[in-house]
């Protein structure tokens, strides 16, 4: 279930030189010329897939030293994210997850003090999480039409977002080789994103970073993975920092499986998904109505407006007609690109779970312990899959030598 996530968590009151540990990049720009941080890029010792690690300076009534990461937990433990579960092993990918931070904290590239790591993890914050799950539709063709019939509809609801209650902020599709993908943002900071992911798999450059990264005992056959998904539209429900606070979900430990679907169950809310939508308000029988929201309803559908209305009463009838399905806020004309049928098909209730010959290829009952064991071992050893770059490490030690106060270790 959990693709993706990032965490930042406090290490220390800034010192001079404390952020002259990660790698440089040269700003140009008009008059001056900015050095700021980037981001260092730690090889998983499970896969080789990269964790994201940036320092941060965080303000407030002292400086402080921040650890942002960016975890791709399953590509970071299978090389690969291409077949989910549900929260059926929520506790296990957590841990899982919790181990891989430790081990970038105090492995490579810096050693930091065992204080600043047990102070980076009472800190912990989650900005944002991807938890995703797959459609399975009838074919591949299918796949693409949800996928156009989801954008579609996004569009409608983003061009009346005035409304309180529709909470889609905005929109982003990319059609790059006919492989589209759709990103909402919505108005509380989170977002969705819809994509075939067997599309990811065609890219020349997914390919190609692929062959590095993957590991055979995960991927011994692509085609395998590529025949189970090729029908597939992969949902993607990414909360952000604003709505995991105020569920009290910032700090993984405190996830939940219920919990964790009543968040994507409001993220579905937002994005309009939730609403029994008709594409067709003509025929929608209204006689149980009471005689006003009728008329209301008669002057919307033969296109005379609302003008001549009160917002107030519009919005009271609005909301009687959206039991029914017909949101007299958008056009007749563009309400046929809605659909109630949609969000039914695209929740998480209905999605796609992975049979028994594929969950070896997934963080599972079958998968975790294993993953578990192998990443002591290797954290033992005190080996990587893919070894840091030797001048690199010269240059950091060539630093911590530099800096006064520092000692070399």
């Amino acid at each position: 279930m959990i693709d993706r996530i990032t965490v930042q968590g406090t290490l220390k009151t800034l010192e001079l030189g404390d952020l002259k540990r990660s790698a440089q990049v040269v700003l140009a720009q008009t008059s001056t010329t900015k050095v700021k941080p980037g981001a260092e890029y730690i090889p998983s010792p499970l896969s080789g897939s990269q964790i994201e690690m940036t320092l941060v300076q965080e303000y407030g009534s002292r400086e402080l030293l921040t650890a942002r990461f960016q975890l791709p937990l399953a590509s970071a433990a299978l090389g690969q994210n291409y077949i989910h579960g549900w929260t059926e092993n929520l506790h296990g990918e957590l841990r899982l997850g919790a181990r891989l931070l430790r081990f970038a904290l105090q492995k490579y590239p810096y050693l930091f003090e065992p204080e600043q790591v047990d102070r980076f993890i009472q800190t912990a914050e989650v900005l944002s999480t991807e938890w995703t799950w797959h459609i399975e539709c009838s074919s591949y063709r299918a796949a693409k039409n949800l996928l156009m019939r989801v954008y579609r509809q996004i569009q409608v609801l983003q061009a009346h977002n005035s409304r309180h209650d529709i909470g889609v902020d905005g929109y982003s599709f990319e059609d790059r080789n006919q492989r589209g993908s759709l990103k909402i943002y919505l108005k509380n900071g989170s977002q969705m994103k819809f994509y075939v992911k067997v599309d990811e798999m065609s890219d020349r450059k997914q390919r190609k970073r692929r062959g590095k990264a993957l590991h055979d005992e995960h991927f011994a056959d692509p085609s395998i993975i590529r025949d189970a998904i090729c029908t597939h539209l992969r949902v993607e429900a990414i909360p952000g920092r604003t709505q995991l606070q105020e569920r009290g979900m910032s700090n993984p430990g405190d996830w939940t499986a219920e919990g964790m679907e009543l968040v994507v169950d409001e993220i579905l809310k937002l994005a309009g998904f939730d609403r029994p939508y008709v594409n067709n308000p003509r025929k929608v029988d209204v006689s149980d109505c009471a005689t006003p929201v009728q008329n209301t309803f008669a002057l919307y559908r033969e296109g005379n407006g609302l003008g001549k209305l009160s917002s107030s009463t519009i919005t009271r009838h609005r909301t009687e007609l959206l039991a029914l399905g017909i949101d007299i806020a958008i056009d007749s004309s563009d309400h046929q690109h809605l659909s109630g049928s949609i969000g039914q098909q695209l929740h998480y209730k209905n999605r796609w779970k992975a049979p028994e010959p594929l969950r070896r290829f997934m963080m599972s009952e079958k998968t975790l312990p294993v993953l578990e064991k192998v990443l002591e071992e290797k954290i033992l050893e005190g080996t990587l899959a893919y070894p840091p770059d030797r001048r690199l490490l010269i240059e950091q030690e060539r630093f911590r030598a530099a800096v006064p106060g520092r000692t070399r270790k």
